[in-house]
């Protein structure tokens, strides 16, 4: 059975799009359990249960993930 690219285009895009979301929920835990101060990529990504390097992945920095201007 051959599959439709669009498809799995559409797939990785609604993963990609549920792993930035879990990122976001994550850092919001992390400042409303252990303020500001306690925000890295280590300790986000911990909380997400995704690697380190999808905070870079997915955000310019921690400033972009917590909603600061680029």
């Amino acid at each position: 059975m051959r599959r439709n690219p669009d498809e799995e285009t559409d797939g990785r895009r609604a993963k990609g799009e549920r792993r930035r979301r879990a990122i976001i929920d994550a850092a919001l835990r992390v400042v409303a359990r252990d303020g500001v101060g306690a925000v890295s990529h280590r300790n986000i990504a911990r909380e997400a249960g995704v690697p380190p390097a999808s905070i870079a992945y997915y955000f310019d920095g921690i400033d972009d993930l917590l909603g600061g201007q680029r």
